[in-house]
């Protein structure tokens, strides 16, 4: 795909996917090496299609199936976009953890901001402070299910 200055609503997915999904890839596969107890994939995803939200997600998901009930199970890094049908926002740049995890991670996107491929570009710019908090968090994740073991 040839990048212009604009992109029609209706590839604004087919953008992020094709700006994102590789470099997620990449990274999830060698966290996946690195981490090899965990679970950790990429993901592609709508979000909010039976509401005004009408986004759409990608991202990279870690599971630690050895975690206890009391302790959270996964992290995420995620992209988003929102409103895709209507006013399009980048609304979403974070690593967080699942239920009841651990102060952590990081929002590069605290408030939505337009869709522009700008917009995207320097969210993309700041792709590797998103992967040294992942890669960060992953440590935490690894340890739990760990204790007593």
């Amino acid at each position: 795909m040839r990048w212009s200055l604009t992109v029609a609503p209706g590839h604004i997915v087919e953008v992020l996917e094709e700006r994102l999904l590789a470099q997620l890839g990449d990274a999830a596969t060698r966290l996946q090496r690195q981490y090899p107890r965990l679970r950790i994939h990429t993901w592609s995803s709508p979000v909010g299609s039976g509401t005004e939200y009408q986004g759409h997600d990608v991202g990279i998901d870690c599971v630690n199936p050895a975690a206890s009930e009391a302790e959270p199970g996964n992290l995420a890094l995620s992209l988003g976009v929102m409103h895709l049908t209507t006013e399009p926002m980048l609304c979403t740049a974070d690593v967080r953890w699942g239920q009841g995890g651990p102060d952590g991670g990081l929002d590069l996107l605290p408030e939505p901001v337009p869709w522009s491929l700008q917009a995207l570009h320097a969210l993309e710019a700041r792709l590797p402070e998103l992967l040294e908090s992942l890669e960060r968090e992953l440590g935490v994740l690894d340890r739990m299910g760990r204790r007593g073991a």
